[in-house]
């Protein structure tokens, strides 16, 4: 599979302001109509959503509705609702009879009530959705769903080069068979901040900032670049989840992707950026 079929379009910057680094705000909506073209027509097939993402299903079901682009869609619960209420407004504001994906935003709400497990199957056989499973932040979630023998078909959780927590648990996954999708590929817009600008509670991560620009000069590459190939570099991994802000920002993902490969001495000394503090890889830790 080419590198970008490999990739799903992020959509929360289409419904939120979001991001360490966002200082555009929201995308307008005709700038995300551009988007969604540009993306199509150079072989992205795939859009990450959630209910919980301000309007951003609302957006994407009017802008596709009476579209050619069919996006395989992925969608996630959101907390403050019923499943099943959640799961059909989804579609609704998608204006879809059925999604690819269906995902347990928290692992926390599933421990909760882990009686929607037995719904989300139910939506499966039902045939409104093809895969369910978690979106998760600690591996300590994936071990206890692994040791439930859970019957998830998707998973989706972090990973880049700051973050390598899950990467032990690549094989199994892969031998379950289960849909591999990562996100936070610029750990939100981190790995492109002046080392300067870094937050005071971010203050463990400027080394590595400072690392990775270095890098990044050394071997005439861009952070982008960088950042997503060596997440590419994983083939175990179905898709690599990354948002955009602009259809120039798209474009310069999209020239990353196409970009000399990195050599193995880069890609050595990429290996050494991984952050050890899950109050800098989480950002649900970061102070605000």
């Amino acid at each position: 599979m080419a590198d970008e079929a490999r990739i799903a379009l992020g959509t929360v910057q289409f419904g939120l302001q979001y991001g360490v680094n966002n200082r555009k705000g929201m995308v307008s909506r005709e700038e995300v109509e551009n988007i969604l073209l540009h993306a199509w027509h150079h072989g992205i097939d795939m859009l990450d959503t959630a209910h919980a993402y301000g309007q951003s299903e609302e957006t994407l079901g009017t802008l596709l509705e009476q579209s050619r682009q069919q996006f395989k869609i992925i969608t996630k619960l959101d907390p403050v609702l019923e499943l099943e209420e959640s799961f059909h407004d989804s579609l609704r504001r998608l204006r879809k009879p059925k999604v690819h994906g269906f995902l347990v935003h928290s692992y926390a709400d599933f421990e909760r009530k882990p009686e929607m497990w037995r719904q989300l199957q139910e939506l499966r056989r039902a045939g409104f959705v093809d895969r369910i499973g978690f979106s998760l932040y600690y591996p300590r979630e994936l071990e206890s769903l692994m040791a439930a023998s859970a019957d998830f078909d998707i998973v989706q959780f972090p990973f880049s080069v700051f973050d390598r927590r899950f990467e032990p648990y690549f094989s199994a996954l892969r031998d379950m068979k289960v849909e591999m999708h990562v996100r936070s590929v610029f750990l939100q817009g981190l790995a492109f901040m002046d080392p300067a600008e870094v937050p005071r509670h971010l203050q463990d991560a400027v080394e590595k900032v400072r690392d990775l620009r270095a890098i990044a000069a050394s071997s005439r590459a861009s952070i982008s670049s960088i950042c997503l190939q060596f997440v590419l570099s994983r083939q175990e991994i179905d898709r690599v989840v990354i948002g955009v802000d602009s259809l120039e920002n798209l474009q310069e993902n999209l020239d990353a992707l196409s970009a000399a490969e990195m050599t193995s001495q880069t890609l050595s000394r990429v290996d050494a950026l991984v952050i050890h503090n899950e109050n800098v890889t989480v950002p649900s830790n970061w102070r605000k």
